[in-house]
């Protein structure tokens, strides 16, 4: 047994492994004494589980799910002979843009209610909870665009352009959603920060370190201005996305270790890669120069709609031809017509049985390499912005708290540089704080309690909308604990 602090110190080389919940305490001192760290994290004991395998027996860890897709890639190559399966390919009549108005957020809002009411669904299992789950988790496919960083203006340091676009595609029949960012009214804020950290809808990404990256400012300012409508404060800590799947890094594991679907060697999988072994089409076509357009730029196109759909889209497509019947689970939510072969029928008429068993055996393991996205620290925040024509759009609400809040992350407004947020003590309450802790030191100030010293400036606005309402206020405050070394303090 040993505290939290002490944990490193059993570290002594790469034969020392740790499995823990708190990855972002304790990994980065662990792995710096050449240790291995296993996150106990959303995917709980399942997940953990599936990283000892992998560890342990890094070419048979996952034979039974290898086998169980490439049973699953062959029933649905029979059933594509001999009836063309139907596939999704989004397209500007099925998607809806959510700019800051009454009918985006509506449309927000009820693409955020539909993905929450399976949560009551007996058919449905929370992923990662380690049970077996009876069908496939409610999922929405997640995506953004930004602005190609070499067109920042006065560019300085290693500033990236933070998101702009937010793309959202569901497998229930809802249209996929174009999110403009640089619009998001105070109730799209809401829905977004509620759909990001649902529990019961699985966020599909398709490579999250760099999309959840230049999608943290927005997703900051959203929390916080859910937190300010909550009245209360915002969680650091909290996960910014959760739970979350990784299709670049999940499917290599089932459909291959070492190549991509053309056959060729590389670390990382494309989504044309993807695209092409499991649905069987290829993105070849999708413009570059689309890719690379101003994504900051206002109105979009209906390129740049059709374009930024079409990758949110495909995402869920792939999860669920993998995980369940062919042609049940399309954005649009049409089926296959009549000749519906399922993933686990083959064409000629065989049972579905085993077949059934093999999308459960991928569901299984997904749910092994479901994660959360911890928000990242307020340093890496300041590195993504918007350009500052994109900023002098502000946030379309009439909330002024909201207002401050996304105006401050964007740089749109001067705050001033908040030195300390503290709570100023009576000399009734100093008298009482000394009583019971008699001063160790000749110099005695005992005056205030720090709430933050010197915040980082994304984070000034959600102390601003937090402490407002408090100025001004009596208020009761507990001594936890007394610390002492150079200096002394209480908790």
């Amino acid at each position: 047994m040993c505290t939290a602090a002490d944990k490193r110190a059993w570290c002594t080389g790469p034969h020392c492994v740790l499995i823990d919940d708190r990855a972002t305490t304790h990994e980065p001192s662990w792995v710096a004494n050449e240790g291995v760290f296993v996150h106990f994290g959303a995917a709980g004991a399942v997940g953990a589980i599936w990283q000892l395998k992998r560890l342990f027996d890094p070419s048979g860890y996952n034979a039974a799910e290898v086998a169980a897709a490439q049973r699953v890639l062959a029933r649905l190559q029979q059933a594509e002979e001999s009836q063309p399966r139907k596939r999704v390919v989004a397209t500007v009549d099925n998607i809806v843009l959510v700019q800051g108005d009454a009918a985006g957020d509506s449309a927000l809002r009820a693409f955020v209610d539909a993905l929450r009411t399976s949560e009551d669904d007996p058919q449905q299992r929370r992923v990662g909870n380690g049970e077996e789950e009876r069908g496939p988790p409610t999922v929405v496919g997640v995506d953004v665009e930004w602005r190609p960083d070499e067109q920042l203006a006065h560019r300085s340091g290693r500033r990236k352009s933070a998101a702009a676009v937010l793309q959202l595609a569901a497998a229930n029949g809802q249209p996929v959603l174009i999110v403009d960012l640089l619009a998001l009214s105070e109730q799209g804020s809401q829905c977004v920060h509620e759909l990001m950290t649902a529990s019961s809808v699985l966020k599909l990404f398709f490579g999250t370190e760099e999309d959840s990256a230049r999608l943290a400012p927005a997703l900051t300012a959203a929390a916080s201005v859910a937190a300010a409508a909550a009245g209360r404060r915002a969680d650091a800590h909290a996960n910014m996305i959760s739970p979350v799947l990784d299709l670049q890094e999940a499917l290599p594991q089932l459909l291959s270790l070492a190549h991509n679907a053309s056959g060729s060697s590389k670390q990382k999988w494309s989504l044309d890669d993807a695209a092409r072994l499991v649905l069987g089409r290829s993105l070849a076509g999708k413009s570059k120069a689309m890719q690379t357009s101003d994504w900051e730029q206002r109105p979009l196109t209906e390129a740049q709609l059709r374009y930024a759909g079409e990758d949110a889209a495909i995402l869920v497509d792939i999860f669920c031809t993998l995980t369940g019947p062919i042609g049940a689970y399309s954005v649009d939510g049409s089926r296959s017509g009549g000749g519906g072969a399922r993933a686990g029928a083959s064409a000629d008429g065989d049972s579905d049985g085993d077949g059934a068993h093999d999308c459960r055996v991928l569901r299984g393991a997904f749910s092994a390499m479901v994660t959360s996205l911890p928000q990242p620290s307020a340093k890496m925040r300041q590195r993504y912005v918007l350009s500052s024509r994109a900023r002098g759009g502000g946030l379309t609400t009439k909330s002024s708290s909201a207002h401050t809040t996304e105006e401050a992350v964007n740089g749109a407004t001067e705050l001033p540089r908040v030195d300390i947020a503290c709570v100023r003590l009576t000399p009734d309450s100093v008298e009482k704080l000394l009583k019971a802790f008699p001063a160790r030191c000749d110099t005695v100030h005992a005056d205030h309690v720090t709430l933050a010293y010197r915040p980082a400036p994304p984070d000034v606005p959600a102390y601003i909308s937090a402490l407002t309402p408090c100025l001004g206020r009596h208020v009761r405050l507990r001594v936890m604990q007394e610390m002492c070394d150079r200096t002394q303090a209480g908790r």
